[in-house]
């Protein structure tokens, strides 16, 4: 009976801190899922924003967005390293696992606050001026995007490396990131309650729907954080005792906290990770590693460069489709179907891909991601050649289900991205001999262009759709 108490104590463990782990990303998806589904309809079609304002503030974003990702890894990954583990004040953020989690915890409250600043743009009176008016909505547009982008990155790169650091086993890493997409799913049905609220003559049920979905989201981000890091203290003293026995290293014993965070067998499954070089030799180039170096490093990384290239395209075809998928429906089919329909369209478009993650991870399991993800590409080809061909453009139930198939391969290939991820960096800690992997800095280089690319998807969007959507209005008023 004390045997199976035991197991049973095991499982419910498990099982906690995985939901622990997955909670981010129902955080995240929740909040984000209303960004980019509403952002764009907000300042093209209720501010107004002037041409000039949105491409400056596009562009803006675009190198911020580019920027940030391996900014904030570098930091994360070397903040206090060269200053030793006795570190004390304000800034002091621990070291490790530690350290991700406090990052995860205070960039999530201030991510909720960049949500609902999107969602403020200046009051406009009677006597503004056309030229204030675009001032004032211009730098509200420019601030509010790079301050969300910049806290949802520095939550989400962290996020991504602990799940890198857990473990070296890529079953385990699958079974971690369904957890993530099961809760991601569950937070997606925001959208439905957002688009419910939505509506273009008044902000206000919308923003009191935006300030629900952030004061949820910063009471998950706090939960998951105060689970995750007793987790990690009630494991870091058998690390430590482990890790002194083989080194008095500082790094090793952070490393080792980080492995076994989320699962027991998580430290076993990293001692394969074995070192290439002396420890005298790993710690030196650890200490000693710049900018410089280690630029030079990525630029030899076959692996890295194709990823980023790829991501480059994944991430324009998945933000142009995110941010104008409401639009298109409206457009498309809006005389057909209710509002309350189109918002379970939509609500579906988020909440699918994240099912069909869970529904394949056993085939990741037991194939790998490289060919899963291949053969998402090769479907993907498949059913739209085949949708050229058998298209009906007079069938509004044809147009919903081929835009929704469309978006749920796409937004799928990007739930696996992470795993692919994961991959490079394990690469490249054995190729470059690194004391510890380089985790945050890695995925934040491996998503530079990507990065980019959500930038161009809504300037190509704005270009495409604004003039057409104000000419629509236009002619309404010109037939009044």
């Amino acid at each position: 009976s004390l045997r199976k108490k035991g197991e049973m104590a095991e499982y419910i463990n498990t099982h906690l801190t995985g939901i622990a782990f997955g909670s981010v990303m129902l955080a995240s998806s929740a909040m984000n899922n209303l960004f980019v589904t509403y952002y764009l309809d907000l300042f093209m079609n209720l501010v107004k924003l002037q041409p000039f304002w949105f491409f400056l503030g596009q562009t803006v974003f675009m190198v911020w967005n580019a920027i940030n990702d391996p900014l904030f890894g570098w930091i994360s990954d070397t903040f206090g390293r060269h200053r030793g583990r006795d570190q004390s004040g304000f800034f002091s953020l621990g070291s490790g696992s530690s350290r991700r989690l406090k990052l995860i915890k205070y960039g999530g409250l201030l991510w909720a606050g960049a949500f609902m600043l999107v969602w403020l743009p200046p009051d406009y009176s009677n006597d503004q001026s056309e030229n204030s008016t675009g001032f004032m909505s211009g730098v509200h547009f420019m601030v509010s995007l790079c301050f969300y982008d910049g806290m949802l990155t520095l939550v989400e790169v962290n996020h991504s490396a602990l799940l890198v650091e857990i473990t070296s086993s890529g079953s385990e890493r699958a079974k971690y990131n369904a957890y993530s997409a099961a809760l991601a799913g569950l937070g997606s049905l925001s959208s439905l309650v957002g688009h419910a609220s939505w509506s273009r003559d008044s902000l206000a049920y919308f923003r009191f729907t935006c300030l629900g979905v952030a004061l949820l989201s910063s009471a998950i981000f706090y939960c998951s954080y105060a689970i995750l890091q007793r987790k990690r203290d009630l494991h870091s003293a058998d690390s430590n005792l482990n890790n002194h026995s083989h080194s008095n290293t500082s790094g090793d014993a952070d490393y080792g906290a980080s492995a076994s965070l989320l699962s027991d067998s998580g430290k076993d499954k990293v001692d394969h990770m074995s070192k290439p070089e002396t420890q005298t030799n790993r710690m030196y180039s650890k200490e000693t590693i710049g900018v410089y170096e280690f630029l030079l490093q990525i630029t030899r990384h076959h692996n890295l460069t194709v990823f980023m290239l790829v991501y480059f395209v994944q991430g324009f075809d998945c933000t142009f489709e995110k941010n104008h998928f409401g639009i298109f429906l409206e457009g498309l089919v809006g005389d057909e179907y209710s509002k309350k329909f189109l918002g379970g369209i939509i609500t579906a478009s988020f909440i699918i891909p994240w099912i069909v993650t869970i529904m394949i991870t056993p085939l990741i399991q037991k194939r790998g991601i490289y060919s899963v993800v291949k053969w998402v590409f090769v479907s993907r080809v498949v059913f739209c050649s085949l949708s050229m061909l058998l298209s009906s453009p007079n069938s509004p139930a044809f147009t919903c289900s081929f835009l929704l198939i469309n978006r749920i391969m796409s937004e799928t290939v990007c739930r696996l991205c992470p795993l692919v991820i994961s991959d490079i960096v394990d690469e490249d800690y054995y190729v470059n001999k690194r004391e510890r992997p380089m985790s945050a800095t890695i995925i934040g280089a491996s998503t530079l262009l990507g990065k980019g690319s959500q930038s161009l998807a809504p300037m190509l969007g704005y270009s495409l759709f604004s003039q057409q959507f104000r000419d629509t209005l236009n002619l309404a008023a010109n037939q009044e």
